[in-house]
């Protein structure tokens, strides 16, 4: 099974204290989505970047 990118960049917020958001799987952890580390935090829109 190949690996798929996910092609759209999401930015999420994987603190309970929402200090750490960061662009998520861009082309690091093709295998993995925001779901499978199951990630509990707010779609922050990009700014800018």
């Amino acid at each position: 099974m190949k690996p798929v990118l996910v092609c759209y960049i999401k930015y999420y917020d994987i603190t309970k204290t929402g200090q750490l958001i960061w662009p998520i799987f861009q082309h690091l952890q093709p295998m993995f989505t925001p779901e499978d580390i199951g990630y509990q935090g707010e779609e922050v829109k990009r700014d800018g970047k």
